[in-house]
């Protein structure tokens, strides 16, 4: 499903969104079976750009897109809210969440926040494993950690310094759930 051309999963995404939204239950969309990434060729696209190289593409981020732009402006948060939450239980939804529309929603920080670096974790092993396949990019693709934009986002919200999210770190995103573990059990 988001795999292909851009047009080709752009166009599936928007007939998609609208169809979730009226049911509106995005935490039990079943996207269906997914494109094995080893068995196909192609970047993998966390956020929109005006550059997008020629071929076939995982367009993660077209289903997110859509779903934010077919949703009523007086409803776009809940959704948003909702799309993410939902997505935190598969590695390619949640590739899709790491755009900038759904900033707004990890913003809020709390609980959203801190599921979202648990669902990094999870995914870890998996995504990392990718190499540097990720877009939209300027000169290279990026990695894994430099693709998890919102992550790093919800781990300073959650009280991570900006500055220790600049470096992949050593034991992946389950390094900083450590971090903030510790932090609130000297708090308490």
């Amino acid at each position: 499903m988001l795999y292909g051309s851009h047009g080709a999963v752009k166009s599936r995404c928007r007939k998609l969104a609208k169809k979730l939204i009226a049911a509106n239950e995005f935490d039990s969309f079943d996207p269906g079976p997914m494109l094995e990434t080893t068995a196909a060729q192609g970047f993998l696209w966390v956020d929109s750009s005006i550059m997008v190289p020629p071929g076939d593409h995982f367009y993660c981020h077209l289903l997110t897109k859509a779903i934010f732009e077919a949703s009523p402006v007086k409803d776009v948060l809940r959704i948003v809210k909702e799309w993410v939450s939902g997505s935190l239980s598969d590695p390619w939804r949640f590739l899709g969440v790491q755009m900038v529309e759904v900033v707004s929603a990890v913003d809020q920080g709390g609980p959203l926040a801190r599921k979202l670096v648990e669902a990094a974790t999870r995914f870890w092993p998996l995504l990392a494993s990718q190499g540097r396949r990720y877009g939209p990019f300027g000169n290279e693709p990026y990695d894994a950690w430099d693709a998890m934009r919102n992550v790093h986002r919800a781990l300073a919200r959650l009280g991570i310094p900006l500055q220790d999210l600049r470096q992949t770190p050593a034991g992946g995103p389950a390094e900083f759930l450590r971090r903030l573990d510790e932090q609130q059990q000297a708090h308490e």
